[in-house]
């Protein structure tokens, strides 16, 4: 009995391994042929001067994450004090509007500035959204660069390589 279940467990594996084998993702294999040329240097790059450019992209992400993290702290500042502004501008109005009945002329005014307060809204919302664009943009570059000078230096050095 413990020979037959030793038997069917040997089985099972074995028609694993055969599934394995052919169900295998053959993308993977130049994945897999590049791993084993870095891990046995046979790719003709100095694996320190990898770390150290990658070290280099981890730092200018670093940097363009405080870059984000002071544009965001920028943008909650302006914000608030928007908001702030909006409130005050609003408080004035209905003060003004509670203490004795206004007259038409009062309703005029007072209509064209909650229409100020609202269009300095607008125009505040769009200055902030300007400030994203641009702070993405600015990140967008930044890194771009980053990765384009790095790969220029490893394609640099790689080919200076092969000429030695």
């Amino acid at each position: 009995m413990a020979a037959r279940i030793r038997n069917q467990n040997e089985n099972a594996e074995n028609e694993q391994t055969e599934r394995n084998k052919t169900s295998r993702n053959p993308a993977m294999d130049p994945i897999k042929d590049m791993f084993t040329m870095f891990t046995q240097n046979k790719v003709g790059i100095d694996r320190d001067e990898l770390i150290n450019n990658h070290r280099k992209n981890l730092d200018a992400m670093n940097d363009a994450n405080k870059m984000a993290m002071d544009v965001m702290k920028s943008i909650a500042t302006l914000q608030s004090q928007y908001i702030k502004q909006t409130f005050e501008d609003f408080t004035a109005i209905i003060r003004e509007m509670s203490q004795k009945p206004p007259s038409e002329d009062q309703l005029k005014n007072q209509a064209s500035r909650l229409k100020e307060s609202i269009s300095k809204a607008v125009d505040h919302t769009s200055a902030l959204s300007n400030i994203i664009v641009q702070s993405n943009g600015e990140f967008y570059k930044k890194m771009q660069n980053n990765m384009n000078d790095s790969f220029e230096e490893m394609k640099y050095k790689a080919s200076s390589r092969k000429k030695h």
